[in-house]
C-alpha cells in the first residue's frame, strides 16, 4: 500500500507577467531562493515557452515552487502535511498566478490536489 501522492498544482497568469528578479528578492527575505539556469532545458519540468521556462525554485519547509514570468509549479518531492510556512508560500503564490488553465478558452479544468496542513503548535 502506498501513500498519499506528493502536492504538484500549476498555475498560470493570463495577460501579465512578473519580473523574476523582483519576486525572488522579495521571497527571499522568507524562503530559500534558487537561481536556475536562465531560459536553460530543466529536464524536470516540461516548458513550451520561453516565459513558461523556471527560473527560480523557492522553498518553504516540504513545498517548493518553480516560477517562471507566466507560470508556476508548486510541488512537493515527498507527500508531507503542509506546515505553516508552505501555507504562507501557497498563499503567495495564488494569489500571484491566479489561474488554473494557461488562457481564457476553457480547453480544460485542473482542481487543486488535496492536502493536509501541520495540527497548530501548541505554547505549554
Amino acid at each position: 500500500m502506498s501513500g498519499p501522492e506528493p502536492y504538484r498544482y500549476i498555475r498560470y497568469t493570463w495577460w501579465k507577467t512578473y519580473d523574476i528578479a523582483e519576486l525572488a528578492s522579495k521571497l527571499k527575505e522568507r524562503f530559500t531562493v534558487i537561481e536556475l539556469r536562465s531560459y536553460g532545458r530543466n529536464e524536470d519540468v516540461p516548458s513550451i515557452t520561453r516565459r513558461d521556462t523556471p527560473q527560480i525554485r523557492v522553498k518553504a519547509d516540504t513545498l517548493s515552487a518553480w516560477l517562471a514570468p507566466s507560470r508556476v509549479i508548486l510541488f512537493q518531492k515527498e507527500s508531507a502535511p503542509f506546515t505553516k510556512r508552505d501555507m504562507e508560500l501557497r498563499e503567495i503564490v495564488l494569489s500571484l498566478y491566479s489561474h488554473v488553465i494557461p488562457g481564457p478558452l476553457p480547453f480544460f479544468y485542473r482542481k487543486e490536489p488535496k492536502f493536509e496542513q501541520e495540527p497548530p503548535q501548541s505554547h505549554l
